[in-house]
């Protein structure tokens, strides 16, 4: 765990927890549309049964997210890309035997049209989220889903190195991470119009600028809790090619990091 930096007050405490022995790991977070499904089987459009799904799964790899029609698989951290993929794989099709069984399916898409439900997850962070935004930004923040990956870090000066170098593809990961001819970095932006990742002078000027908690950190990349540097830049697809190829380029580019 470590202390904000010097010249905060003694009783703030950002706690990042490294673990050396993930250095160099991968991790991938999926998030998912729930659509209900017709008696003929075929989607018709997303519906807030989130808490349902998460009930009849009993996996902790599963969790909910602002949206009631949305869920998000994360998986273990991996020393290689290949795992990484095969677990979230895995663990997609069991989802996906669980949406079934509620006349639903699960859909790795990046957007969603306006018809969405606005239905939040049932937490009072969300719903207390809800109540501060409009319900223009709120429609934003549910129509979109991405695909996050994970690089393990051993400490902060090491996270801060690697930030710094995922940042400068920033770019270049929003390219080959769009499948909606932008429309969902468009909604992101309403939502986060701040959401390109700054650059951070020291480690202190890092923790000058996070001095309460990371998770509200909706940076296109960020340092989190968990002792990893995270891309959010890549949105949610069903092609499992495309996947391992977001995370090869995540693993090699930390990797280049001394």
């Amino acid at each position: 765990m470590l202390r904000a930096g010097a010249n905060q007050k003694e009783d703030v405490m950002i706690p990042i927890t490294f673990r050396e022995d993930l250095t160099g790991c991968v991790g991938i977070e999926q998030e998912f549309f729930l659509y209900a499904l017709h008696c003929s089987s075929t989607v018709s459009a997303p519906t807030p049964r989130s808490p349902e799904f998460l009930r009849r799964i009993e996996d902790d790899r599963w969790t909910y997210e602002l949206s009631a029609c949305q869920v998000e698989v994360r998986t273990a951290p991996h020393r290689t890309v290949s795992s990484a993929c095969s677990e979230l794989a895995a663990v997609t099709v069991r989802g996906s035997s669980v949406a079934a069984s509620m006349e639903c399916s699960l859909v790795a898409c990046e957007y969603v049209p306006d018809s969405i439900p606005l239905d939040v997850y049932p937490s009072e962070r969300y719903h207390d989220l809800a109540g501060r935004l409009s319900n223009q930004v709120l429609l934003a923040a549910c129509q979109v889903a991405g695909i996050h990956v994970h690089y393990g870090c051993r400490d902060m000066k090491h996270a801060l190195r690697v930030y710094h170098v995922m940042r400068e593809y920033t770019e270049v990961f929003l390219r080959i991470g769009d499948f909606s001819s932008g429309q969902r970095m468009d909604r992101y932006r309403r939502v986060v119009p701040d959401c390109l990742p700054p650059v951070y002078a020291s480690v202190e000027a890092f923790f000058a600028a996070h001095t309460v908690s990371l998770r509200d950190c909706h940076h296109l990349i960020r340092i989190t809790a968990y002792g990893t540097v995270e891309v959010r830049c890549f949105g949610s697809t069903s092609d499992m090619a495309s996947i391992s190829s977001f995370v090869h380029l995540v693993q090699s580019i930390g990797n280049s990091v001394d």
